[in-house]
């Protein structure tokens, strides 16, 4: 997390070096927004400001008040039509910023007001996978607010292969036919596991046969680094099953 955070301090004085905003001065510069109040913003907001209008970096005016402004700023800033989800040229969002430079009170903000916790930048890292890194924000108001935002997200997105109480009562015709429907065989649950590695938990073979033939992935991390084989291994209703022997190929291959 340091040598990150040391890449992005870097990267500053060349973001702000050659602004393509019009009228830039101010708000390019880092210092500006560590000292920016409410009422600074609402007079550059009424000069007439473009909202949409960018620095070398691709950043906007919400990734400057993301990373180093209060929070009443980035709030005044929020009841603009400015982009809460815009990416800069290294596919951040302000989100991202705010994480990177550890603002809890910000994040939270720009989560309450709808800021997409799943945008991954060109780094790979989406805003919780920063967080994680981040030691400053881990138990912090942001860092609860994240971790909740994620897995609402998840649940949004996987309402019945990742839910419990559905695998309690699926049978495997309704496995097959929700992913015969398009639902992602690799989703990970709130607890980062993937259906494989529940179905693998649950000792059923004949699941583990299913996903697996929809290209489940056979090498996926859960949360505690182990792949659905390493559940495997030690499962009595598995050992020694068809499912059993398919699953060890495919983590070989």
């Amino acid at each position: 997390m340091k040598q990150r955070l040391l890449a992005f301090s870097l990267a500053l004085p060349i973001l702000m070096a050659a602004p393509v905003w019009g009228q830039c001065t101010k708000l390019c510069e880092q210092e500006w927004w560590q000292k920016a109040k409410v009422n600074d913003i609402i007079v550059e907001l009424d000069s007439g400001l473009d909202m949409s209008d960018r620095d070398l970096g691709g950043s906007t005016m919400l990734h400057w008040a993301a990373g180093f402004g209060v929070p009443d700023v980035v709030l005044a800033l929020l009841t603009t039509n400015i982009g809460i989800n815009d990416v800069d040229n290294y596919g951040h969002t302000p989100l991202h910023w705010a994480v990177l430079t550890g603002s809890s009170e910000i994040i939270v903000g720009l989560l309450e007001a709808g800021a997409d916790t799943t945008i991954i930048g060109i780094d790979g890292q989406t805003p919780v996978d920063l967080a994680k890194e981040n030691e400053n924000l881990k138990g912090t108001p942001g860092y609860i607010a994240l971790l909740a935002a994620k897995a609402a997200s998840v649940t949004a997105a996987c309402p019945k292969l990742c839910d419990d109480s559905w695998w309690k009562t699926a049978q495997l015709a309704d496995l097959r036919s929700e992913l015969e429907a398009g639902a992602d065989v690799n989703v990970l649950s709130r607890q980062g596991w993937t259906p494989l590695h529940k179905a693998v938990w649950r000792g059923d073979p004949k699941a583990v046969l299913v996903l697996l033939e929809f290209d489940a992935d056979a090498t996926a991390l859960a949360k505690d680094g182990k792949t659905p084989w390493n559940y495997a291994e030690f499962s009595k209703k598995l050992t020694g099953t068809k499912a059993y022997w398919a699953l060890k190929d495919a983590q070989e291959q």
